[in-house]
């Protein structure tokens, strides 16, 4: 969390390494900081399709399944030793950008890079457990009522539905909690894209999509100033709730009548 506390290490700083971020924007008021405060060399470490290359020193492989895959090579090539402490580090960092290995982003080299990091002792089941299995009994009650929101359109193809800020205040949840509820749509039979809408306020709303096969959901969120990757892209709309939904849909709409 961004505290003003840390203005002194930032001004302090000789390199500021920035890693899984496409541009400052996405930083907030951190990145203003760095960019207002630090004469540091910055370092950017990316995989985004959408990087145009902001940092002085920028290493950007949008083949790449993660900036895990990538730190992970680099490395390698400094001769960086690993020990339980890094691979942990690094296996989390892969795992869930690939959703568990299951994104087509998972490749041999993926698979090889964690047979790696198992040979120094990480520990696959209590790292997801620490992750995936840790969810609140509120968590469950928001997306309880979010799944009775449901919507299917496109002859099946879409799904989509929103959680507002009256549901996360009244069950005391953050909307960082939500995290993963996106991930359920695309569990549903014949959805090939799946769009989760976030009430952050009134006039704010994080948009997640997600697709599967030759669905490019990041056509679409640049359609609308937002990125990310083929099958995972996100867009921060400074608008209602109604509008984001109703603007998000007719470019998916407009999306799948060209394909």
């Amino acid at each position: 969390v961004f505290s003003e506390k840390y203005i002194g290490f930032i001004q302090k700083a000789d390199v500021i390494f920035v890693v899984d971020i496409s541009n400052w924007e996405r930083v907030g008021e951190l990145g203003s900081l760095i960019m207002r405060e630090s004469k540091a060399v910055k370092i950017c470490v990316d995989h985004h399709p959408s990087n145009s290359g902001f940092a002085d020193l920028n290493i950007i492989d949008e083949k790449a399944s993660s900036t895990g895959e990538l730190i992970y090579g680099l490395g390698e090539s400094l001769g960086v030793l690993l020990d339980e402490n890094i691979a942990t580090g690094l296996y989390v960092a892969v795992m869930t950008d690939t959703g568990s290995f299951r994104f087509p982003s998972t490749t041999s080299k993926v698979h090889m890079i964690v047979s790696k990091l198992l040979e120094k002792g990480i520990k696959p089941e209590k790292i997801y457990r620490e992750i995936y299995e840790r969810r609140s009994p509120s968590r469950m009650k928001v997306l309880g009522r979010a799944l009775s929101n449901l919507n299917i359109e496109c002859e099946g193809r879409v799904a989509w539905f929103y959680v507002t800020k009256e549901m996360l205040e009244e069950f005391d949840l953050s909307t960082d909690e939500t995290d993963g509820f996106i991930n359920m749509l695309g569990d549903i039979r014949g959805v090939m894209v799946s769009i989760f809408f976030l009430e952050r306020n009134e006039k704010q709303v994080k948009v997640s999509l997600r697709s599967k096969e030759d669905y490019d959901v990041n056509v679409i969120a640049n359609r609308l100033n937002g990125g990310g990757h083929a099958h995972a892209s996100g867009i921060l709309m400074e608008t209602s709730l109604k509008e984001a939904i109703e603007k998000v849909l007719w470019e998916v709409k407009k999306y799948l009548t060209k394909e």
